[in-house]
């Protein structure tokens, strides 16, 4: 589990939307839902990250190594 706080949105969707499998967004009950696969769930993202002044802090699952580390790697240069 990991907790971000996105900056540049467009570029973490972007960075999630190349990832071959899935990237859950961890709710405040524990819900997860796949944010890869989800356009509905990504303009709620837009809508909050608005609302926010464009920050957005987000808690997300990530099972395969290698799109955790896509979103490391991204994280780490947006910062």
């Amino acid at each position: 589990m990991m907790k971000l706080k996105i900056l540049n949105l467009d570029g973490f969707l972007e960075t999630i939307g190349r990832c071959r499998g899935p990237v859950y967004q961890v709710g405040p009950d524990e819900s997860r839902t796949d944010l890869c696969r989800s356009a509905s769930l990504q303009d709620a993202l837009r809508a909050r990250y608005r609302r926010d002044r464009g920050e957005l802090s987000i808690t997300l699952v990530v099972p395969d190594g290698h799109d955790f580390f896509r979103i490391v790697a991204y994280y780490a240069g947006d910062c």
